[in-house]
């Protein structure tokens, strides 16, 4: 029969790194740690933000994966413990991450190798021209846009138009004036 020990205390267990450890061997990060490595990927989001206004050319992706590699390492070893796990653990961690990383080097490779047409086949699909802007819309004075003529109202100060007087008619012929 085997029988169960109690876990053992933090000046007990030791495997091969310093630190605090809690009652069932979990190593605890200090409150300083975790808000600097906060404070390192919030200054990492904004440098990813600021690099976005200035064009590298090739370089664009190559900043940006550099940037975000770094921030997916500052995550992996601080907030996921790898920093203070065995080293066997670390070493499949890294052998992963490094075929991801080969993986996407292909791709960013074979990307490079067609750019050109894809360049060539944007710029085949671009008009040819750019279409004419349209002509300010004039409005004459004392007309209100969207409405007829007639419609227009207000006071003489504010629409002069409303007092100039319609153009008298000739009166008609009376028949007495008319010759028979």
């Amino acid at each position: 029969m085997t029988s169960h020990a109690a876990p053992l205390s933090p000046t007990d267990h030791d495997h091969g790194h310093g630190g605090l450890h809690d009652s069932l061997g979990h190593h605890v990060m200090e409150p300083k740690t975790l808000i600097t490595v906060f404070l390192a990927l919030i200054f990492l989001t904004f440098i990813t933000v600021y690099v976005t206004f200035f064009d590298l050319g090739p370089l664009n992706v190559a900043v940006a994966l550099g940037i975000a590699t770094t921030k997916a390492l500052l995550v992996m070893l601080w907030f996921m413990h790898l920093k203070y796990d065995r080293p066997y653990t670390l070493m499949i961690f890294f052998c992963s991450f490094g075929f991801v990383a080969l993986f996407i080097g292909f791709l960013l490779m074979d990307t490079a190798q067609y750019q050109p047409s894809i360049d060539a086949r944007q710029q085949a699909l671009k008009p040819a021209s750019p279409m004419p802007e349209a002509a300010p819309m004039i409005v004459p004075q004392g007309h209100v846009a969207g409405q007829p003529p007639a419609a227009v109202s207000g006071t003489p100060a504010e629409n002069p138009a409303a007092t100039t007087p319609a153009p008298a008619e000739s009166p008609a012929p009376k028949a007495a004036d008319t010759p028979k």
